[in-house]
């Protein structure tokens, strides 16, 4: 089981490593960046480590869009409920799955 998941995991990575957008997790409830691909260095000229915190990110975007960028993305990952098939329902808390 364990060797399966780590299948999925490299297979998964590889997948999201080819292409040529930024991928990132963040973790909210610690202020933690817990992953950003690496051609984040490539194309925006900081290295994965030095995502720190989300101040790092508030920082480098653009003045005029600092505000709304921040309020929208606050918004985007707040927590959704969507309701599942047999009327489960599924919360969703900055894209992790809580089953309820």
């Amino acid at each position: 089981m364990r060797e399966k998941r780590k299948a999925r995991e490299e297979k998964y990575r590889s997948l999201v490593e080819a292409g040529d957008a930024i991928f990132w997790m963040y973790n909210m409830e610690t202020d933690h960046w817990d992953y950003v691909l690496l051609q984040s260095e490539e194309s925006l000229g900081h290295h994965p480590e030095e995502w720190t915190d989300l101040a790092f990110w508030t920082a480098r975007l653009h003045t005029d869009d600092r505000a709304w960028a921040y309020e929208y993305c606050m918004e985007a990952t707040s927590e959704k409920r969507l309701m599942k098939r047999m009327s489960r329902s599924l919360f969703l808390w900055a894209g992790q799955p809580k089953h309820h």
